[in-house]
């Protein structure tokens, strides 16, 4: 069979003999935290391999309070009133926000770079690792 590569956004296809020798660099060029590896079980091996290396699958850390962050470019997401409350829906679930936090939700899901340090409220790093470990926000 002839290698291709096939994009839907926001995923990607790889398919050819070598590709798993591109995971790593894959995860890097999506700015993915997290990726969803399927191997069926002749392919079992090769699977544990690719999740043993931190390269292709990372473990996430925190986020620096002057570290850059955006809005992952190709993250579908959905900001919701539910009473008191706002959620984000996201690829990686729901997180439930009080309404008070509609300003700064808005100014990270903006697309604009920024640093925790400058979106204010309480624990702003926490804040913005929490959505990068949801697939919202990626390092610049």
């Amino acid at each position: 069979m002839r290698p291709f590569v096939h994009e839907a956004l926001p995923g990607r296809v790889v398919f050819g003999v070598g590709s798993v020798g591109q995971v790593a660099d894959e995860v890097a060029t999506l700015g993915a935290a997290r990726i969803l590896l399927v191997v069926d079980e002749a392919s079992k091996a090769v699977g544990d391999g690719i999740a043993d290396d931190q390269d292709a699958c990372p473990t996430e850390k925190g986020v620096a309070s002057a570290e850059k962050v955006r809005r992952h470019p190709f993250a579908p997401y959905r900001l919701a009133e539910d009473g008191d409350n706002l959620v984000l829906i996201a690829p990686g679930g729901e997180l439930t926000y009080p309404a008070s936090e509609r300003a700064r939700l808005e100014r990270v899901l903006s697309g604009a770079p920024f640093a925790p340090k400058e979106i204010g409220g309480e624990s702003p790093e926490e804040f913005a690792a929490k959505l990068v470990a949801y697939g919202i926000l990626v390092r610049v």
